[in-house]
C-alpha cells in the first residue's frame, strides 16, 4: 500500500516551496546589488542572509540524504 499525502499536506508543501522560491529570489536580488558581502547595510542583514543560506544548504543536504523534504530553520545567536 502506497501512502500519498493528503490535500492539506500537499498544499502546505507547495506553499512552503513557493515561499522558499520567493525568499531565494529576494536574496538573489539583494545580493545582485552588493559587490561585497561586507557592504550590506547592517550586521542584522548579514546575519539574516547567513541564516537563509545555511537553512537552504541544510534543507538541500537533508533532501539529498533522505529523499524527503525537510524544513530547517536556523537562528544565529551571538553568545
Amino acid at each position: 500500500m502506497e501512502l500519498k499525502p493528503g490535500n492539506k499536506v500537499k498544499q502546505h508543501l507547495e506553499q512552503k516551496t513557493a515561499n522558499r522560491e520567493i525568499q531565494t529570489a529576494r536574496l538573489r536580488t539583494l545580493l545582485s546589488h552588493v559587490d561585497n558581502y561586507d557592504e550590506l547595510p547592517s550586521d542584522e542583514w548579514r546575519t539574516h542572509i547567513y541564516e537563509i543560506a545555511l537553512s537552504r544548504y541544510l534543507e538541500d543536504l537533508m533532501r539529498h540524504l533522505t529523499g524527503q523534504y525537510c524544513e530547517v530553520e536556523v537562528e544565529v545567536r551571538d553568545e
